[in-house]
């Protein structure tokens, strides 16, 4: 069998859905699945997932994020053109789910995956299975989002609920009960959904008022300067720290060495941080949020749930888990039970094994993809809820304009980079 997915990259990426493909592509090949990779990427040198996938022998096809639309769909069914797939996984992005028309037309059987509880996924579902019949089956990372699925989309339609599983080593973090407990964040720095200036904020907080706390924070992306004055404001003199970014190779190291994880974001999926967190046995402090979090942390059980003041209720959480060891290391071993149980990366990866198996063998017979042309692409009214990815092709006369900016802003990423410039 052969598979096609779409993919994210850009330097520093470690966003759970990347996170997921890593786990995931490599199990299917050594079930004798053929992966192939197409990505949506910075246009940069430093693309760590491409260059993870192309040291194991996957073969990427990458498309620079700032491409037009049209040539963005076209380059998709141009490459399931050329390497014909059994499955495509459109993934979360609106360019493969508006190729997967002329893909599904094709005989090939198209995959939506719904990793999150906002307005874009729930677009996604409206706009590519509802009104445009894009899609064969949908994938769903959680029970809300799949009960979602269920409420809106027909009633014998394929809606599989598949977490992104992560895996449950031997290692766990070491628990000293007269020791500094630490607390980290791991995930992108950004104040839509992730709530940064809030999680500083909360994390200042704490410090002040636990001692024997320590608080890490590890990530990239949009909101770094705001990060950074929001830690110098509310910080000064407090053990909270922002340690940069890691790769997520490495991400088992910096857990190992915490012993709380946070995540007080807005909504979520099914947070693979907070799952990774919990397979080595750290305590989730997370925000009682319906999308979830609700799966993972049982409050009192396997974590601990914060509503109303955040920064307040995460303070009194910390204090709790510093002042009762007992119930700590309880919580430490039911969150890495909970984890082996439901979430591990084999049960998740075989899931997706039987997924792709039954799609196959109720595939039609494939016919040759009849490419749309420019104008056929351009006609699509895109929803307002992917305004982040959209980019329609300018007039030729602005196109040398657009051109420029953009080698004028890789130059000036190359400058950030060599100069370790946060914005």
């Amino acid at each position: 069998m052969k598979i096609t997915i779409c993919a994210y990259d850009s330097p520093r990426n470690i966003d759970g859905p990347t996170t997921w493909i890593k786990r995931l592509i490599p199990a299917l090949k050594a079930k004798g699945i053929q992966c192939r990779l197409i990505f949506f990427a910075a246009h940069d040198d430093d693309l760590l997932t491409v260059q993870f996938f192309q040291s194991y022998g996957f073969e990427c096809k990458i498309i620079y994020w700032e491409t037009f639309n049209e040539e963005k769909v076209l380059s998709i069914l141009k490459d399931v053109q050329d390497y014909t797939p059994d499955v495509f996984v459109a993934n979360y992005f609106p360019w493969a789910c508006i190729a997967s028309k002329w893909i599904k037309d094709a005989g090939i059987s198209t995959v939506l995956v719904m990793h999150n509880d906002d307005s874009m996924h729930h677009a996604l579902l409206r706009e590519f299975v509802i009104k445009e019949d894009n899609v064969s089956a949908v994938v769903c990372v959680s029970k809300l989002l799949t009960n979602l699925a269920k409420e809106i989309l027909p009633e014998n339609f394929g809606i599989f609920e598949i977490p992104c599983g992560v895996p449950v080593l031997d290692s766990k973090i070491s628990i000293n009960k007269e020791g500094i407990m630490k607390i980290i964040y791991a995930g992108r720095i950004e104040e839509n959904q992730k709530r940064i200036t809030r999680l500083v904020k909360s994390f200042c907080q704490a410090a002040k008022n636990v001692e024997g706390t320590e608080y890490s924070i590890y990530g990239n992306g949009s909101n770094i300067r705001g990060m950074l004055n929001a830690l110098q404001h509310e910080g000064k003199e407090l053990p909270v720290r922002y340690k940069g970014h890691f790769d997520s190779k490495e991400i088992h190291e910096k857990l190992l060495d915490n012993h709380v994880i946070a995540l007080l974001s807005d909504y979520e999926g099914l947070p693979v941080s907070i799952m990774e967190a919990m397979a080595c046995g750290l305590v989730p402090v997370c925000t009682n949020i319906r999308s979830g979090i609700g799966e993972l942390v049982i409050h009192g059980e396997t974590g601990l749930l914060v509503s109303g003041n955040i920064p307040d209720e995460f303070s009194k959480a910390i204090k709790y888990l510093k002042s009762n060891p007992t119930s700590f290391i309880k919580m430490s071993q039911n969150a890495r039970k909970k984890i082996w149980d439901d979430f591990s990366d084999l049960i998740c990866n075989e899931k997706w094994i039987m997924l792709l198996n039954s799609l196959q063998e109720k595939s039609n017979k494939k016919r040759a993809i009849v490419l749309p042309t420019e104008v056929e692409v351009k006609n699509y009214k895109w929803a307002k809820e992917f305004e982040s990815f959209n980019n329609p092709k300018l007039p030729l006369a602005l196109i040398p304009f657009y051109n420029l900016k953009c080698l004028l802003g890789r130059k000036w990423r190359r400058i950030k980079k060599k100069y370790k410039i946060n914005y």
